[in-house]
């Protein structure tokens, strides 16, 4: 009896207070209500008096389910401005909402909880000294602290959401540099200890394109991250824990660290594995990456990479090595296949660490078609007027080798080529003439045709019986009994350059 007693007490008593909570909420709900206009102004008027940069808001509607357990007003059309006289918004929202402290807002502060950004877009720039838009923008006006410590709006941020919003910057004064980047979606969940916040960020973006020096150095590209952060507000210095990145559904998994006060100091390292090409293929622009997607691969390929440097002086040092081993390529319409293909990559920043420095190389390259092989190295410099280093060796089968690349209107192909050529200087891809300069003797520089035959579908003729071969010897290009069949008609080559 007792016990049925002390059950119904407790059971009316937890009644009792969740309809309190559930009054008090609405009763918040409805003071927040009455006084939505007085905190549209206000938020506003501190805003604009505390920041150098002027801020709009179109209009303002309390949600208070938008961000539960936080009760939400909804800024609506917030546009920022660099200043009173720039009509060219920095960021535009259409949809800006912010989470109250329920608790706080019945003490009578207003503490912003959440932020949630939706459907807008930042456009960052750097001017000449290399100062941020944003930044200069958001600098505090004179008497700051005095104006910090008596506002009644205090940060106190435990989530910040985006969801489509366009993020992109232009720096053209020195480095013409541009990316651009959807947020397709992202979450960030903050926590403070003494003098250390940690971030842990989730979420999808889309890559644009990023260019360089009128370069497109990665384009349309799907991007997934997850990391947590930690920042030591003391010592300015922010450490990433071992992160997932994924580029195109292939991951890579990061760490590193950015020292603010010293210089921006960054040092990022990336590590990934996989049993096929994706890995690699996944940084190939679009158009390349679908003849890419004719053929399967499977194999070991690797991929691993650092960027390191003082980002407020100059661009980081980058460099990453990629590769594989026991590769196969199959292609998928007519089953050929490049067996035992194997090279190492790399990709490096150069000395000066800019994109005229920019060095990209593919080293003891191998692999065996169904007949005959190749081998070879292969480098360029510089990505603005790129400059080549080559030495290639091949024992071709063109019949095989027209069904492995699936070459447009070929209806057939046959025969053989031999190529050995040997380029030891850089030079200058237009220069014909100065590439045979530079070539060793024309025993190890030629290309030798062996009964070749080919047919397009859009010429009237066939090319028959091709033979002969072209050597290269120091300054001269040299055409050895070239001879072609066309149609009725026999041609041959002999001639010196």
């Amino acid at each position: 009896m007792l016990k049925n007693k002390i059950l119904k007490t407790l059971y009316k008593l937890i009644l009792s207070l969740s309809i309190l909570l559930v009054v008090l909420f609405f009763a918040v709900v409805g003071y927040v209500y009455q006084k939505e206009d007085e905190i549209y102004q206000f938020a506003l008027a501190e805003l604009n008096t505390m920041q150098v940069g002027r801020t709009e808001i179109d209009a303002i509607e309390l949600k208070p389910f938008a961000n539960f357990p936080y009760i939400s007003i909804d800024l609506k059309g917030v546009r920022f401005y660099a200043n009173d006289t720039i009509q060219e918004t920095i960021y535009d929202f259409k949809d800006v909402y912010v989470g109250f402290d329920f608790w706080q807002i019945i003490a009578g502060n207003i503490v912003v909880k959440s932020i949630e950004l939706k459907d807008g877009a930042l456009k960052l720039e750097k001017n000449e000294n290399g100062e941020l838009n944003l930044l200069l923008a958001k600098e505090m006006k004179e008497k700051q602290q005095e104006i910090e410590d008596s506002s009644k709006i205090h940060l106190n941020l435990k989530k910040i959401s985006l969801i489509n919003v366009k993020v992109s910057e232009k720096i053209d004064y020195q480095e013409h540099k541009n990316w651009s980047v959807d947020i397709k979606k992202c979450k960030l969940k903050v926590s403070y200890i003494e003098d250390i916040i940690d971030f842990k960020i989730e979420g999808d973006f889309f890559l644009n394109e990023f260019t360089q020096e009128g370069v497109s150095i990665l384009k349309n590209k799907n991007i997934y991250l997850k990391s947590t952060i930690h920042y030591d507000l003391s010592k300015e210095f922010l450490d990433i824990e071992q992160s997932i990145l994924e580029l195109e559904n292939n991951k890579l998994v990061w760490n590193g660290s950015l020292n603010f006060a010293d210089s921006m100091n960054i040092n990022m390292e990336f590590h990934g594995k996989k049993e096929n090409f994706d890995l690699i293929f996944a940084f190939a622009p679009p158009e390349i990456l679908e003849k890419l997607n004719q053929f399967k691969n499977e194999g070991e390929v690797f991929f691993d990479g650092e960027i390191k440097g003082k980002l407020e002086i100059g661009n980081p040092s980058i460099n990453f090595n990629f590769g594989c081993k026991n590769t196969v390529f199959f292609h998928h319409g007519n089953q050929k296949a490049l067996k035992d293909f194997s090279f190492n990559g790399n990709f490096n920043s150069g000395k000066d660490n800019k994109i005229e420095s920019y060095e990209f190389s593919i080293t003891n390259m191998y692999g065996v078609p169904e007949s005959g092989q190749l081998k070879g190295t292969f480098k360029v410099v510089n990505f603005v007027q790129p400059q080549f280093s080559v030495d290639f060796h091949s024992d071709l089968d063109l019949a095989i080798v027209s069904k492995f690349y699936d070459i447009p209107n070929l209806e057939y192909c046959k025969g053989k080529v031999l190529v050995d050529i040997t380029l030891n200087e850089f030079v200058d891809k237009d220069s014909l003439y100065h590439v045979a300069s530079k070539l060793q003797s024309g025993t190890n520089s030629r290309i030798l045709f062996k009964n070749i035959s080919f047919k397009f579908k859009d010429l009237p003729h066939e090319f028959k019986n091709i033979n002969g071969k072209i050597e290269l010897d120091g300054d001269d290009i040299e055409l050895k009994k070239l001879s072609v069949n066309i149609g009725k008609s026999e041609i041959n080559f002999n001639f010196k350059l």
